[in-house]
């Protein structure tokens, strides 16, 4: 296996299951509620967004480490203002 595709699959564990580090993203977001995930902490994100841009990062070091260089990430994609928690 490839440096890359360890990589890649590295990132892949650390959101679905079986992460190296513990819990995956998707295991501790399971028993997130709906209407839970718009609430924040003084000016914190909210929930979705920092689910929202942790996706569009993943994204971004998937597509660079398959060899896409002209892949980029618009301010508006940084933080993008998801509304659909299922999505």
């Amino acid at each position: 296996m490839s440096e890359v595709r360890r990589i890649i699959n590295t990132l892949k564990h650390t959101y679905e299951k079986d992460a190296w580090h513990g819990p995956a993203v998707k295991e501790v977001l399971a028993d997130v509620k709906a209407n839970q995930v718009f609430n924040r902490v003084g000016n914190s994100h909210s929930i979705i967004e920092l689910v929202a841009h942790m996706t569009v990062w993943r994204n971004y070091v998937t597509e660079k480490l398959n060899g896409n260089d002209s892949f980029e990430i618009t301010d508006d994609q940084n933080f993008p203002t998801e509304k659909n928690w299922e999505k």
